[in-house]
């Protein structure tokens, strides 16, 4: 294999979230034939730091380095590029970042083509993004219009809700009151999470819905994670990252 990548994801205390992880690298990995492996911002390990020593270790001299994160948040504006520095002095590996998923377009059809196979035909549900959200507004904002072109997308009623306090001191609709207050609106509901893998903000929604549905009197109905459903877009950010020579190897490009 000549070529390397690294998914990074943010991490989680869920103890299904790494394995995840790992199975849509393996996916990538079969997709491309490129040389995978996983990292973690926290919580899981390895590191990115040991991610790029266990390349050096191997013979690679770079890598592409995949944000697994949807928007431009502070893990996307300041971590990421903070760890990127620090994995390739310490490790020697020329790091290449590729912009984040995103909200743009790719996204959108996994998210089209997830919601068309769990919902049966002939129902018409109330449908929730639901994200794990930030402080950042302009963040929060980009998953509002993703859920406004999975309408336009599916025909489907869609809004937003966003799993943490950040997102509601921000304004936003947020956690299981958030979902409480939509099922009450509505008869039936699916959640669509904008999740990549499981976590514990998932599984608490999850966890809620059998007693909002006995409040509230709504069918609510999820999808899981997209998971390995994502190495399409991983397998596209590695195309086009062997046709593209990038200037400054530690500077990450901004999601759109």
């Amino acid at each position: 294999m000549s070529q390397a990548f690294i998914a990074l994801s943010h991490g989680s205390r869920h103890p299904q979230a790494a394995v995840g992880i790992d199975k849509l690298v393996a996916r990538t990995s079969s997709l491309t034939g490129a040389f995978g492996q996983a990292a973690h911002l926290e919580f899981d390990t390895p590191s990115l730091v040991d991610a790029a020593v266990s390349l050096k270790e191997r013979g690679f001299e770079r890598a592409t380095l995949m944000p697994l994160l949807f928007t431009n948040g502070f893990h996307m504006r300041y971590d990421v590029p903070n760890v990127v520095a620090e994995a390739q002095r310490i490790s020697g590996v020329e790091l290449h970042p590729t912009a984040g998923l995103g909200t743009g377009a790719e996204v959108l059809e996994q998210l089209r083509t997830r919601l068309f196979q769990d919902v049966a035909a002939g129902d018409n549900p109330h449908v929730i993004l639901y994200a794990v959200g930030s402080s950042n507004v302009a963040a929060n904002e980009a998953v509002v219009r993703l859920a406004v072109r999975l309408a336009d997308a599916t025909g489907f009623q869609t809004s937003t809700l966003f799993a943490t306090p950040g997102a509601g001191r921000a304004g936003f609709l947020w956690g299981n009151k958030g979902l409480r207050l939509q099922a009450t609106a509505h008869s039936r509901v699916h959640l669509l999470p904008l999740f990549v893998t499981q976590g514990l903000l998932l599984d608490s929604a999850n966890a809620a819905m059998a007693e909002i549905m006995h409040i509230t009197g709504s069918q609510i109905t999820s999808s899981a994670p997209l998971g390995s459903q994502l190495a399409e877009i991983l397998a596209h950010r590695l195309s086009h990252a062997q046709r593209t020579t990038v200037a400054s190897p530690a500077q990450v490009p901004q999601t759109t």
